[in-house]
């Protein structure tokens, strides 16, 4: 009985738990991307997933990495911090809106919306960092996932007719991280004591924070970045479907480790205490991992087959190498939260020269799988992140070997 209890407690850690939560939105947010794939044009699609991609790229990088400092520095709200948090929010909104215009040519509407996006969502991802930094994780999760749940009630009205544009479900996107921005701020203000001082010697360590968890996301959205450029905007919509049903089960996973893993792991300070800390996390995430993987080679196919038949075509190559690519991005998600919880200030430095070593690597190998289709850019991919993981654990070792 003891045992089954200790086994409990392993997969019901709160990495597990936040993984839940991830889920739960997730699953809401790949059965919206399912809604949109079937009710808008292939091409529609395409575009609505290319331009979610840079949104969901830009507003993690929107703080320049102060949300890493609130946690390792254990730093409170204040006014200060929310200026600081809204002007380099802007300027991210800015080069994200020129690298939409001038790289992908999308138009001036669609570019504003998401602008408008990365100036409310750096500003709530802060805001989440302050309840991650004080163990309330369901607030802080709440207010990370926020977005999705509009993106939920938009698709279901675009699968409704009720709009059947591609910038709605932007736009939905948009309003929910203004709307979740000045609620959790106005609360943080008003409730925690105020210190004017606190935005002091923060800078360095926020960029290399900023640098490995830019890394880390670019890597997160390469895929549906590289494919409009190596193959197709059809391509694209089939790859936004794939990662909808397949590949979303492992990347809220990996949100879920890395989340929950940086404020937990960086207060043990003994390497012991860090050993079985991250022994029992492996342990955990290998049973969910392996059991999720045999339901989705199952289930997968004739899912696809049922919702796409004639729309899209998924070879069964491509389903598999989803799979594979997903289990690899749930050992980076431990790796990067160990990583960024336990290195200092100049190993994060050192980090994150690998780290964007390794997504060069990415996008050599995702350039040269592509003549292989969507599998071989899937697989090219994963070589990039093989090597993230190696590059944080050879960085995580000396604080945790015995």
């Amino acid at each position: 009985m003891s045992r089954l209890s200790t086994l409990a407690r392993v997969l019901w850690s709160p990495s597990i738990r936040s993984a839940a939560v991830y889920a739960f939105t997730g699953v809401g947010f790949a059965g919206g991307n399912l809604l949109l794939a079937y009710r808008l044009p292939k091409l529609d699609y395409a575009l609505l997933t290319l331009v979610v991609s840079l949104l969901f790229l830009a507003v993690p990088l929107a703080p320049l990495g102060l949300d890493g400092v609130i946690n390792r520095q254990l730093l409170h709200p204040s006014v200060k911090i929310l200026r600081y948090t809204l002007l380099v929010a802007v300027l991210t909104a800015v080069l994200s809106g020129v690298v939409a215009g001038v790289v992908y040519a999308i138009d001036l509407g669609m570019i504003l919306v998401i602008m408008i996006g990365v100036v409310a969502g750096g500003a709530t991802i802060v805001a989440a960092a302050f309840y991650q930094r004080y163990h309330h994780f369901s607030r802080a999760l709440l207010l990370a996932q926020s977005s999705n749940l509009f993106f939920i009630s938009a698709s279901v009205l675009v699968f409704f007719n009720v709009f059947n544009a591609a910038i709605f479900p932007v736009a939905f996107i948009a309003v929910g991280f203004v709307i979740a921005a000045i609620f959790s701020w106005h609360r943080l203000l008003s409730v925690r004591e105020r210190d004017e001082a606190q935005v002091q010697n923060i800078w360095r360590e926020a960029f290399h924070y900023m640098g490995v968890n830019a890394g880390g996301l670019v890597m997160l959205q390469l895929e549906r970045l590289m494919i409009p450029k190596v193959l197709s905007m059809a391509d694209l919509a089939t790859f936004g479907v794939l990662a909808a049903l397949v590949i979303a089960p492992y990347r809220t996973l990996q949100m879920g480790v890395a989340f929950s893993v940086l404020p937990r792991l960086g207060r043990l300070g003994t390497r012991a205490a860090r050993r079985r800390f991250i022994l029992k996390e492996i342990i955990g995430l290998t049973v969910i991992v392996a059991v999720g993987s045999v339901l989705l080679f199952l289930l997968a196919p004739p899912l696809l087959i049922f919702l796409f038949e004639g729309k899209y075509d998924f070879p069964i190559e491509v389903i598999v190498a989803a799979i594979v690519t997903g289990a690899i991005r749930v050992l980076a998600g431990l790796a990067k939260g160990t990583a960024t919880a336990v290195c200092t200030t100049p190993q994060l430095a050192v980090l994150n020269g690998l780290i964007w070593m390794s997504v060069a690597i990415a996008i050599i190998g995702g350039i040269i799988g592509a003549r292989w289709g969507i599998a071989g850019l899937l697989y090219g991919v994963a070589v990039g992140s093989s090597v993230r993981i190696a590059v944080s654990a050879y960085a995580s070792w000396p604080h945790i070997r015995p």
